[in-house]
């Protein structure tokens, strides 16, 4: 994503203004993939990140590595 100042482009008054339309990789955060752990984590850099349950985050972790997988192979 086209981050600016460090936040993402389409971030307006902390509002996501494409959030319908948004990206895979955005409806999988707070959750992110650690490419050198082999596994999905929480981006502790996100306010919410105390809301996420582990037990979420070990469901989306499969999806997550398929997903990074297909973009790492596109690349």
């Amino acid at each position: 994503m086209k981050n600016i100042s460090g936040e993402c482009f389409f971030l307006k008054d902390n509002k996501c203004q494409i959030y319908d339309i948004r990206p895979t990789g955005c409806r999988f955060y707070p959750i992110i993939f650690d490419l050198d752990k082999n596994k999905a984590v929480l981006d502790d850099e996100c306010p919410l990140v105390d809301t996420i349950a582990e037990k979420t985050l070990k469901s989306f972790e499969n999806d997550l590595r398929k997903f990074i997988t297909k973009i790492l192979k596109e690349k």
